[in-house]
């Protein structure tokens, strides 16, 4: 999955957008992220420069979300879903808690 990274600091967060949108539904926040954190804001498998995943369920969506995760290197994150990322967020904090403490569900 394609994610941009917004600030430096160790807490983290990743931002899962709706559908029909995409990474930059999260650029108005990268002025607020606080120096101690990371905010990663990532496209959805299949949107905009995204690959789409292996097969179009949720079992391969929702493993494509958790690889990401993996690779950004961080202990663990807040999930910041908007719309059906938000939904996303939750399932990936049901599969994963280690990875994903918990979950900001903005109009799920």
């Amino acid at each position: 999955m394609r994610v941009e990274r917004y600030g430096v600091g160790a807490r983290a967060y990743l931002g899962l957008h709706g559908w029909g949108g995409d990474r930059s539904v999260f650029a108005p926040l990268a002025a607020h992220v606080p120096a101690d954190a990371s905010f990663y804001s990532a496209d959805l498998p299949g949107c905009d420069e995204s690959p789409p995943p292996t097969e179009w369920d949720v079992d391969h969506i929702l493993a494509d979300i958790i690889g990401t995760i993996c690779l950004l290197n961080v202990k663990s994150l807040t999930v910041v879903g908007h719309c059906g990322g938000a939904v996303f967020g939750l399932l990936a904090a049901r599969t994963s808690p280690r990875l994903v403490e918990r979950v900001v569900a903005v109009d799920p």
